[in-house]
């Protein structure tokens, strides 16, 4: 049977475990406001993974991470100090979002074609710190029957014990705006080479 047809089936059976898959994948994205222009960042190194249940979206269950060294700004100098500095990269390599359900789904099923959009329940990890998170995130199948997850969230650095170092952010903004859009199709349809370790929480505590 075609690839498309056994995903529908797949996904349509129970939950499913997904993957991030093969790239081009999407990517997360950040920027912080400043006095002149706004400081951007982006990485296309992100791992994760989700249990879906097209047939019951709420209960959707997943996380997605990125290692903060591969993030880019455009400039060299400043990647150094933000690695060294501010997110102390070395202590603290992964950033991590956990998503445990989703509130206020617009619709309670998802099929192919379909975007659901709702509010996701979970956790974001930084900075050795792990908050609770409520994140507007969209879900969209694709022609292909593949997963699409975006969402935002807004990120206050003092949350998470990070002080804004004087060279980099003494006069920028408190707090970054981080979006993501990131592709996740069945394990099943990857080869095991291709599926990038996911990244769990390393935080047991949650702090509100």
């Amino acid at each position: 049977a075609p690839v498309a047809l056994l995903t529908v089936a797949a996904l349509h059976a129970s939950a499913t475990t997904l993957e991030v898959g093969p790239r081009p994948h999407g990517a997360v994205r950040f920027t912080v406001e400043g006095p002149l222009d706004d400081v951007p960042g982006i990485t296309r190194e992100v791992s994760g993974s989700f249990e879906l249940d097209v047939k019951n979206v709420a209960q959707v269950k997943g996380n997605v991470a990125v290692p903060l060294d591969s993030v880019k700004t455009g400039i060299d100098q400043r990647d150094d100090d933000m690695r060294v500095q501010f997110l102390e990269t070395a202590k603290f390599p992964n950033a991590v979002l956990t998503i445990d359900r989703l509130e206020r789904a617009s619709s309670a099923t998802l099929s192919p074609g379909q975007e659901v959009q709702g509010e996701a329940i979970g956790s974001f990890e930084l900075h050795g710190k792990r908050r609770a998170v409520r994140a507007p995130v969209t879900l969209k199948l694709d022609d292909m029957n593949r997963l699409w997850v975006a969402g935002s969230l807004e990120v206050p650095f003092s949350d998470y014990g990070i002080a804004r170092p004087a060279r980099l952010f003494l006069k920028l903004g408190e707090t970054a705006d981080v979006r993501f859009k990131v592709l996740f199709v069945p394990r099943a349809e990857q080869a095991e080479a291709a599926v990038a370790q996911a990244v769990a929480p390393t935080v047991t505590e949650v702090l509100p």
